[in-house]
């Protein structure tokens, strides 16, 4: 990104048709991993517990299709108790930001590589588990996030906001309900600049709630 003053006055891009720089007077980080913000040097915050590797395949057995899961989906540090899911149940036990190409190429390998060993192991054991679908893209929950005029936090359940532009709900249970301040969205450090979804500024228990797909299509 190139700034003029507290202004973003350009996103620059590289893609098939070469460098390009699209110039506008608003801009909106939708990018998921906060990018925008990150690159216009906007102040963000990275989820500093980072994400676990974790695998998924559909595969058709007397002619059904059935989900096989490897590794674990991790929750936030502050949830974890006795009961949680160890390291030990890892497929590795590195942790991943998710914020390089490097780092996500070495995810995908990882976790297509485990994929291929469960499937060998399914078919030894049984030649009518047939693999049908996989991922392509590793599993990655949270990232980074802009470090907003406002952050969202638990204790902020049913408080309302005057300058609320929508919801969240605890995707787990009913009954919970967050307003989302316009504050979460921006950072006065660059005055042209909004985020959306995953981007948007709260700690790691409510990135938890917000980063889900409906939550954000909804925001």
């Amino acid at each position: 990104c190139s700034r003029i003053g507290k202004r973003i006055d350009a996103a620059i891009t590289e893609s098939k048709s070469g460098r390009q720089a699209f110039r506008a007077k608003t801009f909106i980080d939708a990018s998921g991993d906060c990018d925008l913000a990150y690159f216009s040097k906007t102040p963000t915050v990275q989820f500093k517990q980072g994400n676990v590797l974790a695998a998924w395949y559909y595969y058709i057995k007397n002619g059904e299709y059935s989900l096989n899961l490897l590794g674990f989906a991790d929750i936030p540090d502050e949830e974890k108790t006795d009961k949680s899911k160890s390291d030990s149940d890892r497929l590795c036990n590195r942790r991943f930001t998710g914020l390089s190409g490097e780092e996500l190429s070495y995810m995908t390998i990882l976790s297509h590589k485990s994929m291929y060993t469960d499937i060998l192991n399914k078919l030894s054991a049984d030649k009518n588990a047939i693999p049908a679908t996989m991922p392509t893209i590793p599993q990655i929950r949270m990232t980074r996030r802009i470090e907003g005029e406002y952050t969202l936090n638990r204790d902020d359940l049913f408080k309302h906001f005057d300058s609320s532009v929508g919801m969240v709900s605890d995707w787990k249970k009913r009954g919970p309900v967050y307003e989302v301040p316009f504050g979460m969205l921006y950072n006065d450090e660059t005055v042209n600049l909004i985020c959306a979804g995953r981007c948007v500024s709260n700690d790691d228990y409510m990135g938890h709630h917000a980063r889900n797909s409906l939550l954000c299509s909804y925001r």
